[in-house]
């Protein structure tokens, strides 16, 4: 098959060849899946993504529009009510026959509570690629071939340096155990980027813990089923209207983020480092709130304090899972 990198589009096994755009300071890297096989059992479910050699990765934001425009949103809800009602105990989430029907692979983040049962939310601008003007949580989009094979360690990223929290010339880093990712290099180059390459902030270490569903297993393989790449739990997100795969979690600080300036880092800087042109807001709210819906009380944060507001929570795919789970747990 040829290679499209002209179009913002390379094969999967191109990618560890030099001279690809994608290696060059990525923003995001995601591959057109043609074979995503969700099980039922009870109330276990388990998500098998296969990925092949051919496989059609993305790294523009024209090219990953062309993912999203063609998603087959009809057949996804169709396959997704097979399994919800029992007509079927497995089913592929894919149409197979041709570029853009199957499912964007991978994407990922964690939604952050802090001590006191205070979850901090990003505010999407109106300009947001998808769901402008709703509420979320960090996350983002897998930038190589690494964080495609394991969508884990793209969780704990994503999850990880988005929101980062400022206390007294000190940047929080939650200490999680076994986590398989190294918290304090992801903070620690987060804060150099909108630093600009200086590090100007003392790293904090807080204790955290790291929550995923244990309801829900997730195996990426390569090729065949006899390549099993890796294995997590995760709180998943299904989104037919851009035919997307989120893998979520909940990082839950021992520290009051009231008493912090919670720092959108993507507001401020790209993973190239230049400015991005997001007009995004971080609220504090608490979760039980969050979850009873209405009016919430909001504290809310660009770069500094602004003030109370009341707002009503319009969450996001991605967040409202997250949300489920924990009026689950």
């Amino acid at each position: 098959m040829k290679d499209n990198s002209e179009k913002g589009r390379v094969r999967f096994d191109e990618c560890t060849k030099a001279g690809h755009p994608e290696f060059i300071y990525p923003e995001f890297m995601i591959g057109d899946i043609k074979k995503v096989m969700l099980k039922a059992d009870g109330s276990k479910s388990l998500l098998e993504v296969y990925i092949s050699s051919d496989t059609q990765c993305a790294y523009t934001p024209r090219a990953r529009k062309a993912l999203e425009s063609s998603a087959n949103a009809d057949f996804i809800n169709e396959q997704l009510d097979k399994i919800m009602t029992g007509k079927a105990y497995s089913v592929n989430l894919c149409k197979e026959d041709s570029i853009g029907t199957g499912i964007r692979w991978a994407a990922g983040g964690a939604l952050h509570i802090d001590a006191n049962n205070t979850a901090a939310l990003i505010h999407r601008d109106s300009n947001a690629p998808s769901y402008p003007n709703h509420f979320t949580l960090p996350s983002g989009l897998s930038a190589n071939v690494g964080e495609m094979m394991n969508p884990g360690a793209l969780m704990l990223r994503k999850g990880l340096e988005e929101i980062i929290y400022l206390e007294n010339g000190s940047a929080l880093v939650p200490d999680i155990a076994d986590c398989g990712c190294n918290a304090e290099s992801i903070i620690s180059e987060v804060v150099k980027r909108f630093c600009g390459g200086v590090m100007t902030y003392k790293l904090k270490k807080v204790d955290a813990q790291l929550e995923k569903d244990p309801r829900w297993k997730v195996i990426t393989y390569y090729n065949n089923e006899e390549l099993k790449q890796f294995e997590t739990n995760a709180i998943v997100c299904i989104d037919p209207k851009t035919a997307g795969i989120d893998l979520l979690s909940v990082i839950r600080y021992d520290a009051d983020f009231r008493k912090t300036i919670p720092f959108d880092t993507d507001t401020y800087t790209a993973r190239n480092g230049f400015p991005r042109n997001l007009n995004r807001k971080i609220g504090l709210v608490d979760v039980g709130e969050m979850l009873r819906g209405g009016l919430v009380s909001m504290e809310c944060f660009k770069g500094r304090r602004l003030s109370m507001q009341k707002k009503v929570i319009n969450p996001t795919p991605a967040l409202q899972s997250v949300m489920d789970y924990l009026k689950y747990e």
